[in-house]
C-alpha cells in the first residue's frame, strides 16, 4: 500500500490527501470536542469536503438531536452519495460547491475540515483559514488533519520554484497555528501517520468546554 501511495504522489503530488483513508482512531480525534462538550445547547457543525465519509458518520454518531451538521463537498458524485445516505437525517444537509462559495445566514460551533492544505497554492490557504474564521461563531472550534512527512516528500520532487510555494503555504499555517492552536494531537493507528489539530478561530473568548486549555502541546496517540 505504501508503494501505491509513493506511485499515486509521484504521478499526481497534489491528490495524495485525498487518496489516503483516514482510520477510527483519527476519525475520534476529529470528533473529540464534539463528544466532549458540557453545554446542552445545539450546536451548529459545519464539514468542509467529505472524504470517504468516515468523519462525516463520525460526527453524525455524535450529533444531539436539535445539533445541525452542513457538509460542503465540490464533487458532484460524492454529493449525491451523501444526499441518498443522508436524506432521512433531517439534522444533515449536503452542500455542492466550493467551501469559498458557502455563505450561510449562520455561524459554526464547530468546523470540520479535510481539505489537503498542503496540497493548494498559499493564496487559497490564507483565504480557506479566513474564511473558517469568518463562518465560525465567537466560541468556535475548528479541527483538521495534515499527514506528516507530506510537505518534506514533495519538497524532494519540487523545483526551486515549487518549494517556494511550499514554504509560503508553511508560513500562513504555522502563523495561524501560533495565534490560534488550542491543541495538536499525533495519530500514528492511520496508514499514513498524521497531526490533528483543534483551533480556537476567536482565542480571545474561552470555550465551553469540559477541558481544553489553550496550548501548543503535542499528545501522540498510537491507537
Amino acid at each position: 500500500m505504501y508503494k501505491f501511495i509513493f506511485q499515486r504522489f509521484q504521478h499526481n503530488p497534489k491528490n495524495v490527501g485525498a487518496i489516503v483513508p483516514l482510520s477510527q482512531s483519527v476519525a475520534a480525534q476529529f470528533i473529540k470536542h464534539l463528544s466532549m462538550r458540557s453545554d446542552a445547547a445545539p450546536w451548529k457543525i459545519l464539514k468542509a469536503g467529505a472524504g470517504k465519509g468516515k468523519i462525516i458518520r463520525s460526527l453524525v454518531a455524535h450529533m444531539k438531536a436539535h445539533d445541525t451538521l452542513d457538509v460542503v463537498e465540490i464533487n458532484p458524485e460524492s454529493c449525491n452519495l451523501l444526499k441518498s445516505r443522508y436524506e432521512a437525517d433531517k439534522r444533515v444537509s449536503i452542500h455542492c460547491m466550493p467551501i469559498l462559495d458557502w455563505q450561510p445566514k449562520i455561524q459554526y460551533d464547530f468546523i470540520v475540515s479535510t481539505l489537503p492544505m498542503n496540497s493548494f497554492i498559499p493564496s487559497f490557504v490564507n483565504d480557506v483559514l479566513n474564511h473558517y474564521k469568518h463562518l465560525g461563531n465567537q466560541e468556535a472550534i475548528c479541527t483538521y488533519v495534515e499527514y506528516i512527512g507530506i510537505g518534506k516528500l514533495k519538497s524532494l520532487f519540487a523545483n526551486k520554484e515549487a518549494r517556494k510555494i511550499i514554504i509560503e503555504r508553511r508560513k500562513i499555517l504555522n502563523t495561524f497555528h501560533k495565534n490560534h492552536l488550542l491543541e495538536k494531537n499525533k495519530v500514528f493507528a492511520n496508514l499514513l501517520p498524521c497531526y490533528v489539530y483543534h483551533l480556537k478561530l476567536h482565542p480571545t473568548y474561552a470555550p465551553n468546554l469540559k477541558s481544553a486549555p489553550l496550548s501548543d502541546r503535542i499528545n501522540v496517540q498510537k491507537g
